[in-house]
């Protein structure tokens, strides 16, 4: 369906996009990435997530058009040793490592220049499109219900999550969990307050478009993102 508006709209993909069957059709001018398992040491990530994080930099360094990648300044020293192409534009930003636990105080940093922090990386590509002049903005392929795979082994009480992303990425539920080696999942009380803060930022991202005349809507055909407007490509 995207294909359909190649000449209206440019895209904006995010993590681990390039890996999908469809990124050398869609062909996106940008790309986000805001997790630490893109710069971090590749033998400190569980084998299944360092083999994904290969593959997406031998990719980028085939791509044939002019693309910028977005990271946070973390990722500087990384970036440099794993890009090798011209045709990419690596753009650096700082964000704050904290979510603001007060609506106000998020909404006024926002609102101040400030990025939001690193919650979701769509919040992320939202912001820098608006900061990059974007006046409609429509966002696709975000289901954000993860929730509802959430995972808790009756015997262990170590959680994991069954992921099934559109780039056919399926991995079964896994009770350990976690990108790094060595480390067991995040507790529910802890995924659910992370699950909170990003849908606030969403709501709070929303209001940020807003005030800034951009049209931003949801053109995703199944979300649970309750604070953007629905739309239809």
């Amino acid at each position: 369906k995207l294909t359909q508006f190649s000449n209206k709209y440019k895209y904006m993909a995010v993590n681990n996009f390039p890996i999908s069957e469809h990124f050398f059709i869609i062909k996106p001018s940008y790309l986000c990435l805001i997790d630490s398992m893109y710069w971090r040491n590749i033998n400190e990530l569980e084998l299944s997530v360092s083999k994904k994080i290969e593959k997406v930099y031998k990719i980028l360094n085939d791509v044939d058009w002019e693309m910028t990648l977005f990271v946070p300044v973390e990722a500087t020293k990384s970036l440099f040793k794993r890009i090798k192409n011209r045709n990419i534009t690596v753009e650096f930003f700082r964000c704050p490592r904290y979510a603001f636990e007060s609506v106000t105080i998020a909404a006024w940093s926002l609102s101040l220049g400030v990025f939001p922090p690193r919650v979701n990386v769509v919040i992320t590509a939202i912001y820098l499109s608006v900061i990059l002049g974007y006046k409609n903005i429509k966002v696709v392929g975000v289901d954000m219900n993860r929730i509802k795979d959430l995972e808790v082994d009756q015997k262990s009480n170590a959680t994991g999550t069954r992921l099934d992303y559109f780039y056919k990425d399926k991995v079964k539920p896994s009770y350990r969990q976690h990108k790094l080696k060595g480390h067991q999942g995040l507790p529910v009380h802890i995924r659910l307050m992370r699950e909170s803060s990003t849908f606030k930022w969403f709501a709070l991202i929303n209001s940020y478009s807003k005030n800034r005349n951009v049209n931003l809507c949801n053109a995703s055909e199944y979300s649970f993102i309750d604070s953007i407007d629905r739309c239809e490509l």
